[in-house]
This record gives C-alpha cells, sequence and structure tokens, in this order.
C-alpha cells in the first residue's frame, strides 16, 4: 500500500472503553474512504469489530456515509448507537448570563419525551493543586 495520508480516528463510549484509547492514528492511501477507515479499525482493533456495523460516522466534526473521500489529516469519529431518543435539531447557544434551567427544560420537553436528563456542573479552578486548563465532557 502506497501510504498517501494520515486520519486520525476518534471512538466514544463502548468503541473506546472496548480499545482502551479514545483516538487512534492510521495511515490511508489515497482515494480511501470513511468505510474502509471502519474497515481499517476493524482489523487493528479487532475487540471492537463485531460493534462497527452500528456505528455512526462522522468525518471533521459532520455525519458522514461510508462513500465520503478522506485527505490527509481528517478526522473521523466513531459513534456508537445509543438507546432512546428521537431525532431533533440540535439547539446550542453561548452567553455569558446565568442560564435558567428550567426555562429551557420547558423549552425542549414535548409530549412525545419518555424522559430529559439535564447536566448541570461547575468548572473547578484547580485539580490536585495544579490549575484546570480544560475539561472533556462526553455524555
Amino acid at each position: 500500500m502506497n501510504i498517501a495520508m494520515r486520519v486520525s480516528i476518534f471512538l466514544f463510549a463502548a468503541f473506546r472503553e472496548k480499545a482502551g484509547s479514545g483516538r487512534l492514528q492510521i495511515e490511508m492511501a489515497e482515494g480511501a474512504t470513511a468505510g474502509d477507515a471502519l474497515r481499517r479499525v476493524a482489523q487493528d482493533v479487532p475487540q471492537i469489530a463485531r460493534l462497527l456495523g452500528s456505528a455512526a460516522l462522522a468525518v471533521n466534526a459532520e455525519y458522514a456515509g461510508p462513500d465520503v473521500r478522506l485527505k490527509d489529516g481528517d478526522e473521523v469519529a466513531l459513534i456508537p448507537p445509543v438507546s432512546g431518543g428521537a431525532s431533533r435539531v440540535a439547539t446550542a447557544s453561548i452567553t455569558e448570563k446565568s442560564i435558567d434551567a428550567d426555562a429551557a427544560i420547558a423549552g425542549l420537553v414535548r409530549p412525545a419525551d419518555g424522559a430529559l436528563v439535564v447536566f448541570q456542573g461547575v468548572v473547578r479552578a484547580f485539580t490536585d493543586g495544579r490549575r484546570l486548563l480544560h475539561m472533556e465532557y462526553e455524555a
């Protein structure tokens, strides 16, 4: 195989747990697709191979099909299936004001919903005596 590009693979939830890592670097030939990357991960990380058939794919933070052509430096996320939930348009906003959680919840709940989970947290300034520079949240 003539190596033409390097691609980062991001693994989440059960994929990350079984693989023992949240990120892989793979080398692929020019013209490879997201599906080719998925097959390559199945070969390289056999402990998650049987789960990959239900993975959603994203290329550079955009959902993508397996036929999307990859380029050098692309990032491919393998997203495991989740139980429950329904498709809806994502809502996000950035504000410096306090967030009224009750108002946000009231704007999201629909009669067809069976549950709504809310996470509220405060970022601490220090961890183990060191200044906290960033956090990652995954749900």
